[in-house]
């Protein structure tokens, strides 16, 4: 059948039209359609609100985007279908933007469908500030580029690369700490993501709802690890759910501590024991203080409700028993706890907020203190507590209901659970079954009967896992009341070990391993801190070794920071690197987060317990070194000190420690010897008496020489000449010597003294400068004395050894070797200043071919030499020329 002439008419006009005249035809016929829309439109229901304003709406958006069309029509405005430029548009209306958008949309008023709504119902066009989805203008104060850009690298964003998915399913290799939600642009010297401001009238960019009544972001800026190492850990722990956690925890226990420390440990273990537990508790304190005109209809016991920083790849912190039903779990990535709902059901995602969380739990401790029927009040973390009944007498069920009423008082509507039980693992055991919101009870003498325990499985018990059930051979399906019956101890032990075994044996008859007891009874040796760590997992990204240096010193200044609020000091120091896996990607799914890594530590001990600064930034850049992974490779960084001790406990470094006769505290030291005479009155004649004046002639001079002196061939002094520095050991030696008195033999012995110093400096300045030849024999390297060619020779095997084509491990341990003894015979031969001059002249050569080796093992391999092998030989000798020069020197290799 033949097509018809008008049609074939059509199609041949429309090849004749050009792509740009096809849009601007098509514009004016909506610009037509919309003057005529507005016509039709019943007198009395349009406006001019919207005049001069010309409306975009991307993405999916509520109301949706033929809703807002009308309204943008009918008041007025002038409404594009699509965005030939961003100045084509005055308004960008958006519910949530992604992160290129983001970028894009940068100096553009991105606004929620909110500001149209409530500019026509309030008949003015209101400020668009406080409804941008991007924060204002933000966005635009730094120049946009990427972490990535920053390295030297194409910029590019996790979810643009081909072979990453844009929304990852949970991740079990991700860090948890913190769950950030991802940063839309790395600026520079910054890091830019949304968080929630429930107190402006906006819609969050980042909300997983398409709610108009959804929580308002703002514009939050983040520094760079590699830019302002100091601001990105301050930011981190402000956003960091499990450092606030770790916080509170260690700040409760130290009160604790302080507040029972004078009392002794229990002799027998107690016979009740209630543990008391908030119900889902961040996301009831969510809940709780959510903006109500945003969310007026959620309801708590029937609406799926999580806790997380944003979505997408946010960790779910906490949720309520309804999200738990379909599936949801705390350590869950938000997009995956999405995608768990139902058909019609919507996970709605709240914000955290710490200081109402903060005052909950002071509350809750609040109450639980001031119960006179607890011994103690032991801590298990902010929302969670085992509390420690003085005797038998009390109606256990009652105090528990009483309890549970002040605590949802006193912090405005949050539930507890309580259970009750003759030991920490039965009262456990019995929060399980008191949850959610109630309080249970487990009987029985001395054990609870069969029917408590048929309602556990053996997951169920503290401290057993998967790997636990696997190994009792698929018991994951049986109940603790089978397995009780059909174990003993030495079976057991045989299937999980001997510590295992016997914990999990003493679970299944209601009593408590060595540790709970332990906790029990001696709460205070328990809870006094032991350790102090700091363990950054997110934002990881350097591109040069001084980056990391100015990161540890970061790092040792907050543990310092630490050590000093605890009033201890550490003696040993570790630190732990995450290096990104072999064959894992770049930039993994959870923007700038850890991705799969491997795992590397090193330890070191500091000798004398310290808490400087210097001190431990020192012992963390070289065991950096020590690791020898790539810059470019770490994904996280974690220090932890230990065997801490209280400050108290370090004394000072006395002869008696030197000579071996043990360590003297600050304590056991006599008190200091005034050298004040003593006032007195005379009475009658006897303060007048011969005897006086006698005293008054004794000289001074006299007395000291009479004092007898040491002398240094005494075994006990000669050791202790012996640990100190050279320096001190020559004027010790000189003292011990003898004084120098008034007789003409000391000013003879002084003038032959300042004679030989002033000979010997004009034979170190004569040997400097080159003037009257050299005073030492020459130190060969290679057969060549010249140092001038030494050291073309060396900068010569640096290059070659570093070859950027990937092909060399670094230098021979032979070629080091002989390098090593010739820096040695420099520092014997008092040149220490031109082994200095070598070892700097290899370190500026490593650090001028730092970005074109190819291969990091060589340049790793230098460092590891210039830190472990020649600096210990530059500070063994570097007081042996200083003694005679007075020089200070400072290595800078």
């Amino acid at each position: 059948m033949p097509d018809s002439p008008g049609k074939d008419s059509d199609t041949r006009e429309d090849d004749n039209v050009s792509h740009g005249g096809y849009f601007h035809n098509k514009r004016v016929k909506q610009r037509a359609q919309d003057r005529a829309l507005q016509a039709q439109m019943p007198a009395g229901s349009t406006s001019r609100v919207l005049s001069g304003c010309t409306v975009y709406v991307n993405g999916h958006t509520d109301p949706p985007r033929l809703a807002l069309h009308d309204l943008v029509v009918r008041h007025g405005g002038v409404f594009l279908h699509y965005l030939s430029s961003k100045g084509a548009a005055t308004h960008i209306v958006a519910e949530h933007l992604p992160p290129r958008k983001r970028v894009e949309f940068r100096n553009c008023k991105v606004v929620s469908p909110r500001w149209l709504l409530d500019s026509v119902q309030q008949g003015r066009q209101l400020p668009w500030a406080p409804y941008s989805v991007l924060g204002g203008s933000a966005l635009s104060a730094f120049p946009v580029t990427s972490v990535a850009s920053a390295e030297g690298s194409t910029p590019t964003l996790a979810a643009e690369s081909s072979n990453t998915p844009t929304v990852a399913a949970e991740h079990t290799n991700t860090p948890t700490v913190p769950s950030v939600s991802a940063p839309t642009v790395a600026a520079g010297n910054s890091i830019t993501r949304t968080v929630a401001s429930p107190t402006v009238p906006a819609t969050r960019a980042d909300a997983p709802s398409t709610r108009a009544d959804a929580p308002a972001a703002r514009a939050e800026t983040f520094p760079t690890v590699a830019s302002d190492p100091e601001a990105f850990l301050r930011s981190y722990f402000e956003h960091s759910r499990l450092h606030k956690l770790s916080e509170w925890k260690a700040r409760l226990r130290q009160e604790f501590v302080r507040a029972h420390s004078a009392e002794p440990p229990l002799t027998a273990p107690p016979t009740r024991v209630l543990h008391i537990d908030f119900d889902c508790f961040f996301a009831t304190v969510a809940f709780l203080h959510r903006d109500k005109r945003r969310f007026p209809s959620l309801d708590f016991a029937r609406d799926p409700v999580a806790v997380c920083h944003g979505r997408g790849s946010s960790d779910v912190a906490s949720c309520n028993y309804a999200a738990r039903a379909l599936g949801v779990r705390n350590g869950m990535w938000a997009a995956s706890a999405q995608r768990r709902m139902p058909a019609g059901t919507t996970l709605t995602l709240l914000p955290y907020d710490f200081a109402a969380i903060e005052a909950a739990s002071a509350a809750f401790y609040a109450v639980l203190r001031g119960c006179p029927d607890f011994r103690w009040v032991l801590p298990v973390s902010i929302d969670e507590a085992v509390c420690v009944l003085r005797g038998e007498g009390e109606d256990e069920i009652a105090l528990a209901q009483q309890l549970r009423r002040e605590i949802r008082e006193r912090t405005g509507g949050c539930t507890a659970s309580v259970g009750i039980g003759a030991s920490l693992v039965l009262a456990r055991l019995a929060l399980r079954l008191a949850k959610p919101d109630g309080v249970y009870a487990a009987g029985g003498d001395p054990s609870p009967p069969d029917s408590f325990w048929e309602q556990f499985g053996v997951r169920d018990l503290p401290g057993v896992g998967g790997a636990a059930v696997a190994k009792l051979g698929g018991a994951d399906t049986a109940t603790l009341s089978t397995l009780r019956h059909s174990t003993t101890l030495p079976s057991l032990q045989t299937q999980l070990g001997n510590k295992l075994g016997g914990k999990v044996w003493a679970a299944l008859h209601g009593q408590d391993d060595r540790e709970s007891q332990r906790m029990l009874l001696d709460p205070c040796a328990v809870f006094d801190r032991k350790s102090v760590a700091v363990d950054i997992n997110w934002g990881i990204r350097f591109a040069t070794v001084p980056q990391v240096d100015a990161f540890l010193d970061v790092c040792a200044g907050y543990v310092a920071n630490k050590l000093r609020e605890c009033g201890k000091r550490a003696g040993n120091v570790t630190l732990k690197l995450h290096r990104r896996a072999a064959g894992a990607p770049v930039e993994p799914p959870k923007y700038l987060g850890m991705g799969r890594c491997d795992a590397v530590s090193q330890a070191a001990g500091l000798g004398v317990p310290s808490g400087d600064v210097g001190v431990l930034a020192t012992e963390l850049k070289a065991l950096f070194r020590a690791l020898a992974v790539p810059v470019r490779e770490l994904r996280g960084v974690a220090v932890h000190l230990a065997k801490l001790c209280g400050d108290q406990e370090v004394g000072p470094r006395t002869p008696g420690q030197w000579l071996g006769k043990g360590r003297v505290g600050a304590g056991a030291l006599p008190a200091p010897v005034s050298t004040t005479p003593k006032a007195t009155t005379p009475k009658g004649s006897a303060g007048t008496s011969a005897e006086r004046y006698r005293r008054l002639r004794v000289s001074p001079v006299k007395d000291r020489a009479a004092v007898p002196r040491p002398a240094a061939s005494d075994p006990g002094v000669a050791a202790f000449l012996e640990a100190l520095p050279s320096q001190l050991q020559r004027e010790v030696r000189r003292d011990l010597a003898g004084a120098i008195g008034e007789s003409g033999v000391g000013r003879g012995r002084l003038r032959a003294e300042m004679q030989r110093r002033a000979e010997a400096a004009r034979a170190v300045n004569a040997h400097l400068t080159g003037s009257g030849g050299t005073l030492l024999a020459p130190v060969r390297f290679q057969g060549e004395a010249s140092f001038k060619r030494v050291c073309r020779t060396v900068e010569a095997w640096v290059a070659a050894t570093c070859s950027g084509n990937g092909a060399s491990d670094g230098p021979h341990e032979r070629d080091v070797l002989v390098f090593l003894r010739y820096v040695e015979k420099l520092c014997v031969g008092d040149r220490v200043h031109l082994a200095l001059r070598v070892a700097s002249l290899v370190s500026t050569a490593l650090a001028l071919r730092e970005t074109s080796c190819g291969d990091t093992r060589a340049y790793a391999e230098w460092e590891h030499i210039l830190v472990r092998r020649v600096l210990p030989v530059l500070n063994r000798n570097r007081l042996t020329f200083q003694t005679e020069r007075k020089l200070d020197v400072e290595w800078e290799v």
